[in-house]
């Protein structure tokens, strides 16, 4: 149930991010950022999530300030799920993420998830190696091996790439992603929209629109770009995560 969101929602962190609306070209690619990349900015984001109108948990997503990992300059971005209200008493759901962004080039680098979903636990690690041009997924110890793809995302780093790359309304982009152990072409499109956010009133958004991902995100149509809802399709209807609280990061919440 919930397990199904995990993709959908972890993309939904990258709302201070200012890139411009320009003519651009259709396929993605991480050369095309060099020099249009936008200011990196950090903090925190809380969701609810609703299945069917039901509340069913939360997700919070901060995106931490430049540090280091193994020698080399990283963007942290940290996701935490979890089941809540009356999903809880049957269904407990928690997933705990990792992905640091290499401050460079904007992919990432390396990924880490553990999820607990009823009695089910897995720990998946994934490295990404830039010079062999391989990717490493490791899941509970079982190895496999992939070629990796110029360009290529992971379910935490997708969104914070492609809003550092201007868009053209209208415009269908894509590029490659990697879910599970294998990398697959992601495709989505462009348009505009005014909807009302509880938080922050009647506002104008940009819609990514994404069919073969299963889902749908408004990013504010201001200099702060904050994702401001996700909509989610599933085998048992449709999932919605709602932005109910945004905070400055602080020392604390790195």
């Amino acid at each position: 149930m919930i397990t199904n969101l995990s993709m959908h929602l972890i993309c939904i962190f990258v709302f201070f991010l200012n890139p411009p609306i320009i003519s651009s070209a259709k396929q993605i690619s991480l050369k095309s950022l060099a020099n249009e990349r936008t200011p990196h900015l950090g903090g925190k984001l809380t969701y609810s999530i609703k299945l069917a109108g039901v509340r069913a948990g939360t997700q919070t997503i901060t995106i931490g300030q430049e540090t280091e990992w193994k020698g080399k300059k990283v963007y942290p971005l940290t996701s935490v799920e979890t089941s809540t209200g009356l999903v809880e008493r049957f269904y407990r759901f928690r997933a705990d993420r990792l992905t640091y962004i290499d401050t460079n080039h904007l992919g990432p680098i390396f990924h880490r998830r553990s999820i607990e979903d009823r009695k089910y636990h897995a720990t998946v690690e994934v490295y990404y190696d830039y010079q062999d041009q391989t990717v490493t997924h490791n899941k509970n110890g079982k190895i496999t091996k992939a070629v990796l793809i110029e360009g290529c995302q992971d379910e935490l780093s997708w969104i914070y790439f492609l809003c550092h790359h201007p868009l053209e309304i209208g415009g269908s982009y894509d590029f490659p992603l990697l879910s599970k152990s294998s990398i697959h072409k992601a495709t989505f499109k462009v348009t505009k929209e005014t909807i009302k956010c509880r938080l922050l009133g009647k506002i104008g958004t940009l819609v990514i629109t994404s069919e073969s991902t299963r889902r749908k995100i408004w990013l504010s149509d201001d200099n702060r770009r904050i994702p401001v809802r996700i909509e989610a399709k599933v085998k048992v209807g449709r999932l919605v995560a709602t932005l109910r609280k945004i905070e400055p990061l602080t020392q604390r919440n790195q």
